[in-house]
């Protein structure tokens, strides 16, 4: 459980970092930009961080956590608000669901090593 949940906070980690990037990056033609969007990626980069130092140290299984609300500050009013689009003139292009997609997992993983961890604790 250790392993999966490392390698999901790096992978949500990293693609939503270069996803929030790529996004912040359209402020050089004008688009305005959110400050949660830089929140994002520095939750992004705390999540990378923390998933790697999670292999030896399970504690940095909390800071994994910050870095996942920290990254969900700007990532759940967007899906909110792609969700409730008009989608009659959209294309779906799968690749844009992927950052997402594995967000949604390293949360599911992280809550649940810690629960685990958390009964590990409590019997004896």
């Amino acid at each position: 459980m250790k392993r999966a949940t490392s390698v999901a906070l790096v992978a949500s980690g990293a693609a939503t970092a270069a996803q929030g990037y790529w996004l912040l990056m359209w402020a050089i033609w004008g688009r305005p930009t959110s400050p949660l969007q830089s929140v994002a990626i520095i939750g992004s980069l705390v999540q990378v961080a923390a998933g790697v130092v999670l292999l030896w140290r399970e504690r940095a299984i909390v800071v994994g956590l910050v870095g996942l609300i920290l990254t969900w500050l700007f990532w759940a009013p967007a899906l909110f608000n792609t969700i409730m689009a008009d989608w009659s003139h959209v294309r779906f292009k799968p690749a844009g669901a992927i950052p997402s997609i594995l967000l949604v997992l390293a949360s599911w993983f992280s809550v649940q090593f810690l629960m685990s961890r958390r009964k590990a604790m409590a019997s004896p």
